[in-house]
């Protein structure tokens, strides 16, 4: 494996003509380079699928562009049984601090691939439907958020599909994800993913 590294070099150095001071750290982690990494070491779809949604999982935790109190991947939630079948199309469920719950969707596509309306179908479908909690309270999805892989997104006829929602839909793409600081989400994720592919 080839580690890529920067050169700090101090200001004071580098105005006397000379380096005084020299720092070297390792690059932090693109969110390409592990996509790329991802499908590399991946030993099947399925496994490349596990390890996003949990990297995903980790984003949502943590990030300060949401509220959330808690963040399940879809074999976590306490109330799945109620959406029937394991593929629901939905892959996270998250509860906000005021207690609005989110379906979410995750896939890792290719960069150049487009989202058409039959790869959003389920997750709309299911996401649309309404749930008790243990106090027999009916509940319902408050917001729906895909997060996939790709440049272009969603085509025209996904695109129509989408609009005027309820509840809304909406999106993180590669662009929105290229901007986050991976490092320590990453380094977390890796080790869950390692236990699993143990298991497999």
């Amino acid at each position: 494996m080839i580690l890529s590294f920067t050169l700090i070099f101090s200001v004071e150095g580098i105005v006397k003509g000379k380096y005084s001071k020299i720092s070297i750290f390792p690059l932090m982690p693109s969110f390409k380079s592990i996509l790329q990494k991802y499908r590399e070491e991946s030993i099947s779809e399925q496994n490349k699928g596990y390890k996003f949604e949990r990297l995903m999982q980790k984003f949502l935790k943590h990030t300060p562009l949401y509220d959330f109190e808690s963040v399940y991947l879809w074999n976590e939630f306490p109330y799945k049984s109620q959406f029937g079948g394991k593929d629901t199309g939905i892959d996270i469920v998250a509860k906000t601090n005021s207690g609005n719950w989110w379906a979410v969707q995750c896939k890792c596509y290719k960069a150049d691939a487009r989202i058409d309306k039959p790869a959003i179908d389920t997750f709309l479908s299911t996401s649309g439907k309404s749930f008790k909690d243990n106090d027999n309270n009916r509940l319902s999805f408050a917001y729906r958020l895909w997060i996939d892989t790709t440049e272009k997104g969603f085509n025209a006829e996904a695109e129509n599909a989408i609009k005027n929602q309820n509840p809304p839909v909406g999106r993180l793409g590669l662009y929105d994800l290229e901007n986050i600081n991976w490092e320590k989400i990453e380094k977390d994720n890796a080790k869950i993913c390692e236990k699993y592919k143990a298991k497999e």
